[in-house]
């Protein structure tokens, strides 16, 4: 959960005047849900997005992902962003369009959300929870990640010892760089805390880190997916 008295910096970027208006309203009128301080930047395409990236310093990105006439444009905005604690959120009224492609980019960029357009009122409530700390899809286009995850999985298998990693620390340090508790992974792995210690005091010994900013970074590295 982010702190209350932290600023939240929103990025939104959208080529459609009203939906970009129409965004920038609801988020402004719903200031108060995000904390102490928010500041909001709209602009109408990439490049304006990826400027911004240094004068405005964003921690939410809420792009779209079909812009300019040109074919997932938004895309390139999240993959220009290299900070890994930056909240991104695509959105699309387009989801039937998706091709493996498209999916295979989607899942490299480890959203933190999928929206599909819909109301403003909506949205906003969505990407509040996303600020603290939530990942939500769309029933549809997360529908449409999970096959394709699944797919490439089945057909390019993932070997922890590739990596010099038993099966259990990969499982293990794929919840932690979702910033899963301690308590939550032994819970969820049905292991004591202090085997996770253990396992993440080894990963620690192998990688030179263990946190999750930087397990998720070593994941979105490697093209691996973490979220599946």
């Amino acid at each position: 959960m982010q702190n209350a008295c932290n600023p939240c910096k929103i990025l939104i970027c959208d080529d459609d005047p009203m939906v970009l208006e129409a965004l920038q309203e609801i988020l402004e009128a719903g200031r108060t849900n995000f904390g102490a301080a928010v500041e909001i930047a709209a602009c109408d395409g990439p490049e304006s997005a990826v400027a911004l990236q240094t004068t405005f310093g964003p921690q939410i990105l809420l792009i779209d992902l079909y812009m300019c006439e040109e074919r997932f444009a938004g895309l390139s905005i999240f993959e220009s962003y290299q900070d890994i604690s930056l909240k991104r959120i695509a959105m699309t009224a387009h989801g039937s369009r998706l091709n493996t492609q498209d999916l295979g980019r989607l899942a490299a960029c480890n959203l933190d959300g999928l929206l599909a357009k819909q109301s403003p009122q909506v949205m906003l409530q969505q990407v509040y929870r996303i600020w603290q700390g939530e990942r939500i899809f769309s029933s549809e286009l997360s529908a449409l990640l999970n096959n394709h995850t699944e797919t490439t999985l089945q057909s390019s298998p993932f070997r922890s010892q590739e990596y010099g990693l038993s099966t259990r620390e990969f499982e293990v340090i794929k919840l932690r760089a979702k910033n899963y508790k301690i308590k939550t992974i032994a819970a969820q792995l049905s292991i004591s805390e202090s085997s996770i210690q253990t396992h993440l005091s080894r990963v620690q010994n192998k990688f030179g880190f263990k946190e999750p900013p930087e397990l998720a970074s070593w994941f979105r590295q490697n093209n691996i997916d973490y979220f599946g």
